[in-house]
Parts: C-alpha cells; structure tokens; sequence
C-alpha cells in the first residue's frame, strides 16, 4: 500500500493535516526527525484505495457506532438496580418506565447489529490486516517516512477492536488471527526503530491484557462449577479468590486461545520489557493532555500494566521472567523506583478513602436519617477494595521481583547507581508504616472502624443488637467490611 495516498493532492483529503501521525512530521527534511513532502502523483493501485478510504470510514461509522453502544451500556448498566427494586416491589408485571424502555432497547439493538456474525468477521480481518502493515513498516529502517505520513489512529483504533474481541468474544477469533494479534502488537511495542506515543503503547499492550482477562473469566468459571457440583447445589452462590487462579493448567479449546497466545516466542522474549518501558513511560502523563480518555488514566494503566506481569509471570516456561530479570540495570532501577513511586501514590489514595468513610461512620447516630444514600456508601465501599486491590498487585509485583538476587541487590542499594532505588523504597515504607499503624505497632487510631462505630451507635454490644435499625444494619455492614478487608 502507498501511503502517499494521505497526502496526495490528487485525491480526496481524508485525514486532517493537523492529526498527529505515527512518527512526528517536520518541515525541515534536514532534521533528525523524519521530513514529508506532498505527493503530486494523481494514481494509485486499487488496493491502495481500497485500503486507506476502508479505514477512513470505520473511523466515522463503525467505531463511533461502537462508542454510542458503549454510551448506552453504561446507561443501562445505571437503571439495572431501578429495575431490580421495580421487579422486588411489584414481580414481573411491575409498570416499567419508558424511558428505561427505550434505553433498554437501544442496547439490545446497537448489539444486535455490531456483533452480527459477518459485520464482526469482517473487521477482525482489516484490523489485523493494518496491524500487520503497520508492523511490517516498523520493522524496516527504509519505511520511517512512510509511518510518519499515517495517523496514529491506523493503530490505534483496530487495537481497541481486536482487544475488546479478544476478551469479550474470543471465539470468534480462529487461533491463527489470535496469533497474529498478540505477535503484531509486540512487534509495534517492541520496535527500537519507532517512538510510539503512549497512549498507542497502552491501546497495544490491552491487546495482551485482553487474553489474559479472558482467560481469568474462564478459569474462575471452571472452578465455580467445580465448587457447586462438589457442593451438590447448583444455585449456591460461589466465591472464587481471582488473584490466586492459574491459568496455564487448562488444555487448548478452539474458543479460548490463551494457552495458545502466551506460549508465541514474542510474549516470552519481547513483550516483558515493552511492558517494563510502558510503565516506566506511563510517568511523564502526569499533567499532560491525553485526549481526557475515560479509560486511559496513569495510575489505572500502571496497575493494568503491573496485572499483566504478575500473570505472565508464572507462566511454567519462565522465558518471560528472565526476559525482565535480565533487562538493563539503568532500565531497572527506574523502573523499581517508578513501582516504589506508584505504591506510595496507592496508599494515600487508600488512606483518604478509608478517613472519609470513617468520618462518615463516626457522624453517623442510630435513628437518624442517613447523610449519604446507601448506593454512594456501596459505592465507596467497592471503589476501596479495587484500590487495596491495585496496592496488593504492586506489592506482589515487587516481591517477585525482589525473589531475584539481581534486582534484589538492587532494592538494596549496594551500588551506587542503586542509591536512590533503595531511597525510594524506604519512603515508600515509612509511608505505609507513617499512615496506617501506631507508635506500638497497631492499626493507627485514625483508620479504626470500631472506634467509630461504637460512637455511632453510643449503645452496648447488647442493645444494639436489641434495636437494630435499618441505620444500624448498615453500620454492621461497615463493620464487617472493615473486618474482612483490614482484620479489625
């Protein structure tokens, strides 16, 4: 394909001159950086067409369809608990609003129409088809003038396609497309030839995420079955631990190509260290305009990023282990002061949450009417266990990490290019220890529940349980909350 085609006068203009490209475009040919001149050729294959106004019109038809379907999920996603109270209330004759209708409709019918069979075939081929094109220029030193007259989004739209296929509808991939994804996007991360710009780095490497997520949702299925028959109920609620699931002890299924993917030499060798230098990378966003994309912020990349690892860690060959371990020291020692950096950042996250529930808690009296309704308290609730959640995984990750002599000299600071790792990581423990224990070593009095609680409810264990109210049950919820995540 002729990327001329972008800028050639002789053709109708389909991408804007001001659209950021793959590679930064200059003026000045002269310079480091890659110079473009305007194309005056007036023809060019059909193939070239083909391709470049293909994708020029997914960008204004298929992928903002995709978007307004999204729109519409989080809206029906928000009236699924009205609807729920409305069944409780009044069963399944109970009035339904039309405006919930009318939402409810709409998202069954935009999926109706994007996942139709052929229309989904049909974009997992072009997609990976432009991802393939665009490693292949990334692979040759000759091709830099021509990545750097096409738009970042040839990238960074049939990524976000092929992963969200890869997670939420991976039999519809055969596991050779499942190959190329994962090989196609660790050859764009992994290029030295190309700078990718960070948010085409993230989009490339949910791809990998994307499999490994699918994977997880398999492999808690599986051992929720398991524990219903061995429990002989099949409608017993299950409770399934994520973080302690293996995914690597499950045979190859035409529909899930997880084992499949994770075994590609690429993932073993090449991927770890693009992960590495994405996280590294993730630390220059702070403060810088990134398209205010809902799902593309630092610390939720990072923790992206840091869940990866962790289950491309233990994978039994341990070729992607060694891939990290081996990396340079420069590279590692900022990448251990990045983790240290984004532990510390997690923390005071979790210790203000955790004071303005206690605030709230401790506010609280019995018979009184609530301050805040019960879903934003449930809300708050959830929102603190995703964050101790993203704390443990980085924790986890820098043990691992610190199993290995190399790294763990590193943290040690024995060298002097290591100092300010080993610095970083102590203020990243007197954090933990400044914010969430005492002088004598106990949960600091700031963070514990029961000190609010027993001023909430101003009554003895006894009568508590004589009048619980409504308030109350809620304050026993708290309770239990506390218990459960901190062992209070």
């Amino acid at each position: 394909f002729d990327a001329r085609y972008l800028t050639s006068e002789g053709v109708p203009q389909i991408i804007s001159s001001s659209e950021r490209r793959v590679i930064k475009v200059v003026e000045n040919t002269t310079s480091s950086s890659v110079g473009v001149t305007k194309s005056h050729r007036q023809r060019y294959s059909g193939a070239t067409e083909f391709f470049f106004l293909t994708a020029a019109l997914l960008r204004v038809s298929i992928f903002p369809a995709i978007r307004t379907r999204d729109a519409y999920a989080g809206r029906y996603n928000s009236i699924w608990g009205h609807l729920s109270q409305l069944a409780k209330r009044s069963g399944k004759y109970a009035e339904v609003p039309e405006q919930f209708k009318k939402i409810a409709a709409e998202y069954v019918g935009w999926n109706a129409c994007l996942d139709g069979h052929d229309l989904m075939n049909n974009m997992i081929r072009f997609c990976l088809l432009q991802l393939r094109y665009l490693a292949d220029l990334g692979k040759s030193s000759f091709k830099m003038e021509t990545l750097a007259l096409i738009p970042e989004s040839m990238i960074k739209l049939p990524a976000q396609y092929v992963a969200r296929v890869a997670e939420t509808s991976q039999h519809r991939l055969s596991p050779k497309q499942a190959e190329e994804a994962m090989h196609y996007s660790i050859i764009l991360l992994g290029s030295s030839k190309v700078k990718l710009s960070i948010q085409v780095q993230v989009d490339l490497m949910r791809i990998s995420g994307a499999f490994v997520k699918a994977s997880v949702s398999r492999e808690e299925l599986k051992q929720r079955r398991k524990e219903r028959h061995s429990r002989g109920d099949s409608n017993d609620e299950v409770f399934v631990d994520k973080r302690d699931l293996n995914i690597y002890n499950t045979g190859l299924d035409k529909n899930h190509h997880g084992v499949l993917v994770f075994g590609l030499p690429s993932v073993s060798t090449m991927l770890g260290p693009s992960l590495i230098k994405t996280f590294v990378a993730m630390d220059a966003v702070e403060g810088v305009d990134v398209e205010q994309d809902n799902n593309f912020h630092k610390h939720m990349v990072q923790n992206e990023i840091c869940e990866l690892i962790l289950r491309l860690w233990a994978h039994p060959s341990g070729a992607f282990k060694k891939s990290i371990t081996s990396l340079d020291e420069n590279l590692l020692c900022t990448f251990l002061k990045s983790l240290a950096a984004s532990i510390c950042i997690d923390i005071d996250i979790v210790y203000q949450m955790i004071l303005d529930i206690r605030d709230f808690l401790e506010h609280h009296r019995v018979g009184r009417p609530m301050i805040i309704s019960k879903q934003k308290l449930d809300l708050s609730y959830s929102s603190l266990s995703r964050h101790l959640s993203s704390t443990r995984r980085l924790f986890l990750l820098l043990q691992y990490l610190s199993e290995d002599q190399h790294i763990a000299a590193l943290l040690g600071g024995a060298k002097e290019i290591e100092s300010s790792v080993s610095t970083q990581v102590g203020i990243m423990i007197i954090s933990l220890l400044d914010k969430f224990t005492g002088s004598d070593g106990a949960t600091h009095s700031d963070l514990d529940f029961r000190v609010a609680l027993t001023r909430a409810t101003n009554m003895t264990s006894n009568e508590s349980l004589a009048y619980l109210s409504s308030s109350t049950k809620e304050l026993v919820c708290a309770r239990s909350f506390a218990l459960f995540e901190f062992g209070l």
